[in-house]
């Protein structure tokens, strides 16, 4: 839900001019509501009941952020003094991002609704490579290798490679004795 990504994911996608869905990961959304639902209780042991119960809504309900949304009015209205800030605030992210956070409808259809699947990309294509002992990378060949790496990792590379090494193919004559020595009577 961090702007700062939002921006330079529509900026990747406007280059390439492919447009993918926005999804706020289950786990960040859950973070906000668990917050907003504590600043309302006091008491811990319903207050872990009352989590747990939540944790399920959000997760697996086709109209759970909806419903965390009304949850959160409810006690927005019910409460007083420094919670209303604390409440107010998780509840204007549920609002603002309401239609990124499909959790329901994609975890009951099997599609993922945590950040696990690229976060670990992250680690195994990237970081893994680029950050080894010693290794220092400029902006073109850290793209390379990566790139590379990303072919590799995803099983793609003899297609890939079957396009691109076209690109880089030098034809070259292999000069005959004759030719050499008459090159050297020339220089």
């Amino acid at each position: 839900g961090a702007e700062e990504n939002w921006r330079i994911i529509g900026e990747i996608e406007q280059a390439i001019g492919r447009y993918g869905e926005k999804m706020i990961d289950f786990y960040h959304a859950w973070e906000h509501l668990a917050a907003g639902l504590r600043a309302f209780s006091d008491d811990e042991s319903a207050l872990k009941i009352e989590l747990a119960q939540w944790r399920t809504v959000l997760r697996e309900d086709p109209h759970g952020v909806e419903k965390a949304i009304r949850a959160l009015r409810y006690r927005l209205k019910s409460s007083e003094g420094k919670q209303r800030p604390l409440i107010q605030k998780e509840l204007g992210y549920f609002v603002r991002h309401r239609h990124e956070m499909p959790n329901g409808a994609y975890s009951s259809s099997g599609q993922p609704i945590g950040s696990g699947v690229q976060e670990a990309a992250c680690k195994t294509l990237v970081t893994q490579r680029m950050k080894r002992s010693g290794m220092a990378w400029g902006l073109a060949g850290g793209q390379a290798i990566l790139t590379l790496r990303s072919w590799q990792q995803s099983g793609r590379f003899a297609a890939a490679w079957h396009i691109l090494s076209p690109l880089f193919r030098h034809h070259f004559h292999t000069a005959t004795k004759e030719e050499i020595r008459a090159q050297r009577r020339a220089a």
